[in-house]
């Protein structure tokens, strides 16, 4: 027997793929066909087949490995077979191919003469004219080259690729859009995309993660992402609109707008022109030409503005700074903060604060404010106070009631001092005597005055021993009459000393408390703590009789021979001697914060801080009253009167004899002032330059009035946060509270300072009210647990006419089945930022889980785990609804059953029934059984 084999064809073709020779590269294998005969008859069996590859045509040398091909299907002696030698076996050398054959397969191997020569193919060819070719580029480069003709690439509009482990690695694209003719390279990543009409976009980086793409992408012309991954430069869809924005590295960055940058970190984004961001973790600049220097969670929104580093830091003015720090804000254009929860909101602030957890926000434009709970040292780096300065301070001015200055220089003294003017007959205006003082009120020629600590001094007339017989103790309220004075103790009872030809010392009341007093000629009013009236002394006018005998009060002055006063509703009453209309004319409205009473006439400052007069007029002390400006206090002398602008200055009128308008102080800042027969006193709240407590009201006996007024917290101009009374005339927002109110523009704060100071409670201004915490995401929110005094529910509105596409909830069984409910401990980390919350297990479910079953009762808290990750909380309201729905589903289950037991019962009952008949038929046959069988 012998073996032949015919050869068809033996190329050096690619093995064909998927894909079209154009677009696949070509292998180192190629067909061969033959035709097998045995005997000289074709083969039709199966046959293996053992192909070896030599380098002559007889004896030589074995070129590679030996190829074996099993169990080849020969039909008609044809068959077919791929053969790769590998890419070293064919150098541009001859070669034949020698064929062993075991037929049928598993036989052994016939090898089988002779050797077949291997000719080339037109891709054989190729390579050898390449290989012998005088352009070739070679191996271990080229020299002698000219760049205009020798170089590597494409000479048509088609793109140059390299390829690495035969996957794209580098894209040389040929691009234009409009005016822009340039080139886009592609690199690193295949999956690296660089956008349609994109004009010289550059690309590298990318990768493959766990068989997902996280790709780098330009979608703007001049864009640039030089490595990383998941990076994008320019804005999808914008390829002329964001132009050369750049990313150079990092993960998930983005640089969306013209000529912004992301250098690297991770989750950064430059989103306006020329913005900035160096590094870090999820920061934004949002503002044309900001910058981020890194950090983490930083935000710039304001054009121009800066943010070096740190987290959680916000800018939103223009030109506005943050160098790091936490939580600092700088809301405001030109606004610098640093530190910890430093809050710039101010045009011009530059605040600065420590490392305490609280805000320190700044409250008006283009101040410097500094928190620094262990001083601020100026020349000195252990400071001892809140502000240490190692040299010397100057200041053109000093603002403040100076009591806790010390070491003055020169015996000049800080004080609460008295100036006095006008008629001096006996020793009133001359015999003023020095040291600290808070209140000041005037007779017909002598003064009264409350010093610091509280004790009475009197100087002028002693003719009824008005200023010798002045009592000791401690005061809180004092007036002057003719010959006569009266004071409020602290404890709240009247002494009066002096003249007392009318009872207007001997009958003073002996019992009860009060909380402010005047004085007129020869008569007394007092406000009881009750708010009614009480008067004594002479009653020629009806002074004492015609006292109203009914309402509350809350300010009172007397005249010669009247009296008047300012009801609750800061409406006046006047009663008494009506010779000059001093009683009649008094205004029938208006609302009046202040008010004091002359010999024949009174005055008012009304609610709006305007004066008011009427009664004689003889000296201009009503025609001359001041028609425009604000004040804060007057008084009423004999004929003339005094007032204290809101500025603290002096504005005086009426009758000058004696000077006693004239030489009224120009110069000054005062508190309190007091008028007697033609002569004034006046309090200066101090000594260099200060201001008194602006209060548009009455402060007596240690009560202060504000008379509906409101009282403001903050300095300047500010109005927007205060406490105030607001009733049904002065509505507050949507309510007419009529009571107090505590009011702040961002909000505020209820305190405790035991144990160390804390917010007990506080509110912002969305409405949102935290107990214990700051509420971020609902109108109410609790730091640890809620009680209440009884068991009851929280009332909601749940009224059938607000409501649509009412539904029964239904499936409840099974649903609440699917809820775990579960005990638990909080993690010591969670313990320890939350005070309120203690050790122990507690009962619960797991929000995720939760949010499986009732995917709407699911929520952020607004607090966020260490790794920036949001917190959950649940409502856990649908269980109620669930289980009540539950039991009337398991209710309707009981009745279904019961409704079958009753009816098996009643089947049960019939089937006794019919078995009971069938035994008594059953008994009656067997007995005629018996019968028959006997007979």
């Amino acid at each position: 027997m012998r073996y032949t084999v015919l050869p068809l064809i033996a190329v050096m073709l690619l093995f064909a793929s998927s894909r079209s020779l154009a677009q696949s590269p070509l292998s180192t294998g190629f067909t061969y066909q033959g035709q097998l005969s045995l005997s000289g008859a074709p083969v039709n069996d199966s046959a293996d087949l053992m192909f070896t590859l030599w380098d002559a045509n007889a004896d030589g040398n074995q070129v590679g490995s030996a190829v074996v091909v099993s169990n080849v299907a020969v039909v008609d002696g044809l068959f077919t077979v791929e053969l790769d030698f590998g890419t070293t076996a064919f150098t541009g050398d001859a070669r034949w191919l020698e064929i062993a054959v075991a037929s049928p397969a598993g036989g052994a191997f016939t090898t089988l003469n002779p050797r077949q020569p291997l000719t080339a193919t037109p891709y054989a060819l190729h390579a050898l004219t390449a290989l012998n070719a005088t352009n070739a580029w070679g191996m271990t480069g080229m020299a002698g080259t000219d760049p205009l003709v020798n170089f590597l690439g494409t000479t048509d509009a088609q793109p140059l690729v390299l390829r690495a482990n035969n996957q794209i690695a580098l894209t040389l694209t040929p691009a234009a859009s409009g005016t822009l003719i340039g080139n886009n390279v592609a690199g690193g990543y295949w999956s690296n995309a660089i956008d349609a009409d994109v004009v010289g976009g550059t690309v590298f980086g990318g990768v493959q993660v766990d068989g997902f793409d996280s790709v780098n992408r330009v979608s703007a012309s001049l864009g640039t992402v030089s490595g990383g991954a998941g990076n994008t430069a320019g804005q999808v869809g914008e390829a002329l609109g964001s132009v050369a924005a750049t990313v150079g590295g990092g993960v998930n960055n983005t640089a969306n707008a013209s000529y912004a940058a992301v250098g690297g970190g991770q989750s950064n984004s430059a989103s306006a022109s020329n913005a900035t961001v160096a590094g870090g973790w999820s920061n934004n600049a949002n503002g044309d030409a900001s910058a981020i220097g890194g950090g983490q969670n930083n935000n710039v929104a304001g054009s121009w503005s800066t943010i070096s580093g740190g987290n959680n830091n916000q800018v939103n003015g223009w030109n506005a700074t943050i160098p790091g720090g936490r939580n600092n804000r700088a809301n405001a254009d030109f606004a610098f903060a640093a530190g910890q929860r430093a809050k710039a909101d101010h045009e011009g602030t530059f605040v600065w604060a420590d490392s305490e957890d609280a805000d320190f926000t700044s409250t008006a434009n283009n101040q410097f404010l500094v928190r620094a709970v262990n001083g601020v040292g100026i020349n000195t780096n252990e400071p001892t106070t809140e502000l240490d300065v190692d040299g010397t301070v100057t200041a053109t001015a000093f603002v403040g009631d100076g009591s806790g200055l010390t070491s003055l220089p020169g015996g000049v003294g800080v004080s609460h001092a008295m100036s006095a003017w006008g008629r001096n007959n006996e020793g009133q205006v001359g015999g003023v005597p020095t040291g600290n003082f808070i209140a000041v009120e005037s007779g017909q020629y002598h003064n009264i005055a409350i010093r610091m600590d509280g004790s009475l001094v009197s100087w002028g007339s002693n003719e009824y021993g008005q200023t010798s017989n002045t009592p000791t103790g401690t005061y809180i309220d004092v007036a002057g009459g003719f010959g006569h004075s009266v004071a409020i103790a602290s404890d709240g009872s009247l002494i009066s000393w002096g003249l007392d030809d009318s009872g207007q010392v001997r009958n003073a009341p002996t019992t009860g408390t009060y909380v402010a007093v005047a004085a007129g000629s020869k008569h007394n009013v007092a406000i009881a703590s009750d708010a009614s009236l009480v008067s004594w002394g002479v009653n020629d006018f009806g002074q004492i009789g015609q006292t109203p005998t009914t309402g509350s009060y809350i300010a009172v002055a007397a005249g010669l021979v009247h009296s008047v006063a300012i009801a609750e509703d800061g409406s006046l009453v006047s009663w008494g001697n009506d010779q000059f209309g001093q009683v009649s004319q008094t205004p029938a409205s208006g609302a009046y914060v202040a008010v004091a009473a002359g010999q024949f006439y009174s005055v008012a400052i009304a609610d709006d801080g305007s004066l008011v007069s009427w009664g004689r007029d003889n000296a201009g002390q009503v025609s001359g009253t001041p028609s425009s400006g604000s004040y804060i206090a007057v008084t009423a002398g004999g004929e003339h009167s005094v007032a204290i602008t809101s500025d603290g200055s002096l504005v005086s009128w009426g009758s000058n004899h004696q000077r006693a308008v004239s030489d009224t102080p120009t110069a000054g800042t005062y508190g309190a002032v007091a008028a007697g027969d033609h002569h004034s006193v006046a309090m200066l709240t101090v000594t260099y330059v200060g201001r008194s407590l602006n209060v548009a009201g009455t402060v007596t006996a240690g009560n202060m009035r504000m008379n509906d007024n409101d009282i403001f917290l903050r300095g300047g101009s500010d109005k927007n946060h205060g406490l105030g009374w607001y009733s049904s005339s002065k509505p507050f927002s949507d309510f007419s509270d009529d009571g107090p109110v505590l009011y702040g523009w961002s909000g505020g704060a209820l305190g405790t300072t035991r144990d160390g100071q804390e917010i007990i409670l506080s509110w912002s201004n969305e409405g949102r009210v935290g107990i214990g915490r700051a509420a971020s995401i609902n109108v109410l929110e609790v730091e640890g647990n809620a009680s209440k005094s009884v068991a009851g529910d929280w009332l909601a509105n749940s009224d059938r006419r607000i409501k649509t596409d009412v539904q029964t909830v239904d499936n409840a069984l099974d649903t609440l089945d699917r809820v775990r409910l579960v005990s638990f401990e909080y993690t010591a980390d969670y313990q320890a930022s939350h005070p309120g919350v203690g050790a122990g297990r507690y009962l619960n479910v797991i929000a995720q889980e939760f949010a499986q079953v009732f995917p709407d009762h699911v929520k952020s808290s607004g607090e966020t785990l260490p790794n920036g990750s949001e917190i959950l909380q649940v409502d856990t309201y649908p269980l109620t609804i669930y289980s009540a729905a539950a039991i009337q589903e398991l209710h309707d289950q009981m009745r279904t059953r019961d409704r079958e037991i009753r009816a098996l019962q009643a089947e049960n009952r019939a089937l006794r029934s019919a078995n009971g008949a069938l035994a008594d038929r059953l008994t009656r046959l067997e007995a005629l059984m018996d019968k028959l069988t006997s007979n």
